[in-house]
């Protein structure tokens, strides 16, 4: 794959299901490409698993993309999609298939319940063996249930990207991966990416 450059002031949104590594390549483009990277579970949850007011969740996110003129932002949350959509430039969307996704989805959920780190650093937020297999709370549990519609509802939020996009041209990309190895091509073709104010 020859090298794929960033336009200037690249705002990437990624979308997915649970599992298929939105986090993992958020910072690693964030690395390569010298962007700041956020990760809306980091904004929206709170401590002892509460969740902020969508509302507040809105007015920190506008923020953070009023101060830098680029950025990579991760997670799923349908309350964010007008605003996010909207902004980015650059839409991935990491469309794996059930076995893989399940497979790294209960790796990490076991390595997560294993070690009892908090999540984002707060505090009351692990994962639990009894959360993971005995609650509907589970991940394992929401993904499979869910799953089976993803495709239809992340085509929905392409579509919406591409109508808000259509008059952006080359400067509005869309970008499908299929594979997480198609996603490890693209990332190492990734051209270092100087900021430009």
């Amino acid at each position: 794959m020859k090298s794929f450059q960033l336009p200037k002031n690249p705002k990437i949104r990624i979308i997915g299901c649970s599992g298929t590594g939105k986090t993992t390549l958020a910072a690693n483009i964030g690395d390569r490409g010298g962007i700041r990277h956020f990760e809306l579970d980091s904004l929206v949850w709170l401590e002892d698993w509460k969740m902020r007011d969508n509302e507040e969740t809105l007015q920190i996110l506008s923020q953070k993309i009023a101060d830098n003129s680029s950025w990579v932002m991760c997670g799923g949350y349908s309350f964010t999609d007008k605003l996010l959509l909207k902004e980015c430039n650059i839409l991935i969307y990491l469309n794996y298939p059930f076995y893989l996704t399940f497979w790294r989805l209960l790796r990490r959920t076991l390595s997560r319940c294993w070690n009892k780190t908090p999540l984002w650093g707060k505090q009351g937020t692990s994962e639990t063996f009894y959360q993971t297999f005995c609650t509907k709370d589970s991940m394992l549990w929401i993904f499979c249930t869910l799953y089976w519609f993803a495709e239809t509802k992340f085509q929905k939020k392409i579509d919406y990207w591409n109508s808000v996009h259509e008059q952006d041209g080359h400067n509005a990309i869309q970008l499908t991966f299929t594979h997480p190895d198609e996603t490890a091509q693209w990332l190492n073709s990734l051209s270092k990416f100087q900021k430009q104010e």
